[in-house]
């Protein structure tokens, strides 16, 4: 060990005198003094380890918690879509908003043309309560709620708990067939409420060769029918550019009248 002197001088007179002492060549390279360092250099490198780890931990979890947030936040606006009546107007609203809601609040019917029923209790609909109900969705559990058990009449009294009497006699315009097998149904009107050959004849077939078998089983309502007798080849024709790829050719509508008539 060798030491060295170090004072200040200040005024003339010297102060604050002390002395630093440093471990010789030999002292440097003792076990112990080694042992030391080395103990100082692990402890150091793991807290740095400790502090990256909790960073991360730390991040993570903000992540988590900002996308679950994100969630909530998104679920509401759907919400507030939903539920936004026709014709009310909300400040600093996106026309995207206005659309979505005019587009919902017009939807007061089942939603698609057609909905494959099956055995009745594997298939959900939806549709919008009438106006004089307060607007707003409403969701049955299955199907089979609304029918009876013979599935060839639709259980009256528990609609009227729900909707009005003329969306009552629209849905009681849908056939059911009595078999318990899987089938197709046709609704007859748009999202709107209003009749279009789009919307009364777009069929969700289940493959392409049960196409002609489809057309066979199909059983069409009263009002539907009357309105195949209005068409004529040509309009058919027009409405090519309109049918959904899964939807019936206007030549294969042609027939269906043809065999009806």
């Amino acid at each position: 060990m060798y030491s060295a002197r170090s004072s200040s001088i200040k005024n003339g007179k010297e102060k604050d005198e002390y002395y630093v002492e440093f471990p010789s060549e030999e002292e440097n390279r003792s076990p112990d003094l080694q042992k030391e360092k080395a103990e100082r250099k692990r402890k150091s490198l793991d807290l740095r380890r400790g502090l990256k780890v909790e960073w991360y931990k730390q991040t993570v979890e903000k992540v988590e918690q900002h996308c679950v947030t994100l969630e909530k936040v998104a679920v509401e606006n759907r919400k507030k879509v939903i539920t936004i009546r026709e014709g009310s107007r909300k400040k600093n609203r996106s026309k995207l908003d206005s659309v979505k809601r005019n587009s919902h609040m017009k939807a007061n019917m089942i939603d698609g043309a057609w909905l494959c029923i099956g055995d009745f209790n594997d298939v959900r609909f939806t549709y919008e309560k009438e106006g004089e109900f307060g607007g707003g969705y409403f969701f049955p559990d299955k199907v089979a709620a609304w029918i009876n058990e013979d599935c060839g009449t639709w259980k009256v009294e528990a609609m009227r708990d729900w909707i009005s009497e003329n969306t009552i006699e629209a849905i009681q315009r849908i056939p059911l067939r009595a078999e318990r097998c899987s089938d197709k149904i046709i609704w007859p009107f748009d999202s709107c409420g209003e009749y279009s050959a789009k919307s009364g004849y777009q069929i969700l077939k289940k493959e392409e060769d049960m196409q002609n078998d489809v057309l066979q089983r199909i059983v069409l309502s009263g009002l539907a029918l009357a309105k195949v007798y209005e068409l004529t080849e040509t309009k058919l024709a027009g409405l090519r550019s309109g049918f959904c790829k899964c939807s019936l050719k206007p030549q294969q509508l042609w027939r269906l009248k043809q065999e009806l008539l």
